[in-house]
């Protein structure tokens, strides 16, 4: 895996992009990758398992701190890019950050 600075500055915003290759993920599966549960079939050489939360766990997170994540795939090259502004705005503090599970039940 390998971190790159983004392409282009954003004001604000930090950036980090994630790339993994020699795996590829077939563009009908990538809607479905920050789904709970939900794992890519046949597509895991090392065989690691997993329960299918990670991701979505991960995305929950990453939009209760006001930012975003993405997937792209192609050329057996999966990349994640994580977005997140440098100034968060007013946080709902009724629900706390390490409260994951209820993160995964809304």
């Amino acid at each position: 895996a390998a971190v790159n600075q983004p392409q282009e500055p954003m004001p604000n915003f930090l950036q980090i992009t994630v790339s993994n290759s020699g795996v590829a993920i077939s563009p009908k599966e990538l809607p479905y990758v920050f789904d709970k549960f939900y794992r890519v079939p046949n597509n895991d050489p090392w065989k690691h398992g997993g329960t299918g939360l990670g991701l979505s766990l991960v995305k929950k997170l990453v939009e209760r701190l006001q930012g975003q994540i993405t997937v792209q795939s192609s050329d057996n090259q999966v990349q994640f890019t994580l977005t997140l502004p440098l100034v968060l705005a007013e946080i709902d503090l009724k629900k706390p950050l390490s409260n994951l599970g209820h993160c995964l039940s809304q």
